[in-house]
């Protein structure tokens, strides 16, 4: 072997390696922006019971571009079980619409059952299937009058709400 030849072979290597370790640092190139603008949230999202029937009013943005139809969701909840703050909100299909371009104000109805509290919300649709965020939900209350949460276990405090709800049952602290 040649003086320096193990050298020019291992300087090779470090080059190479060096230029394998530049070319996948991660920077590919400056950032891309959307292809297209995101949906807007549904605004003044309306909710009136008749009967047994919820009829869902809102106000179509004529000038919004990219809405093709809206997503109803609908969440339906047993008033006797105790409610959950901050808990997320579970929602399934109510229906779609489609986004009638002459009309400022769409329309959806359902017939739902006695005994529930229903939650709706609306989202945007786009032509591609993209969904606009949740706009500002509507809370339709079925549920009997008398509708209560369980009463809270003894030596658990209850909450606020329960505290100064006057339907609540009273609890003696001497127990």
């Amino acid at each position: 072997m040649r003086p320096g030849g193990f050298g020019r072979w291992r300087s090779g290597v470090a080059v190479l390696l060096g230029a394998m370790l530049l070319a996948a640092c991660g920077v590919k190139g400056p950032p891309v922006p959307p292809k297209r603008p995101p949906l807007p949230a549904v605004a003044g999202l309306t909710g009136i019971l008749e009967g047994d029937t919820v009829t869902l009013t809102w106000r179509h943005d004529t000038g919004a571009k990219g809405v093709a139809g809206y997503l109803v969701l609908r969440s339906q909840a047993d008033p006797a079980q105790p409610s959950c703050p901050g808990c997320p909100v579970v929602y399934q299909r109510a229906g779609t619409i489609e986004a009638d371009k002459d009309s400022r104000t769409i329309t959806f109805s359902e017939q739902v059952s006695d005994g529930f509290r229903y939650t709706y919300t609306v989202r945007a649709l786009g032509a591609g299937g993209d969904q606009g965020p949740d706009g500002d939900p509507v809370v339709i209350d079925r549920s009997p009058d008398d509708a209560q949460p369980p009463p809270a276990a003894p030596g658990i405090v209850p909450s606020v709400e329960e505290a100064t709800d006057p339907r609540a049952p009273a609890i003696d602290p001497q127990q």
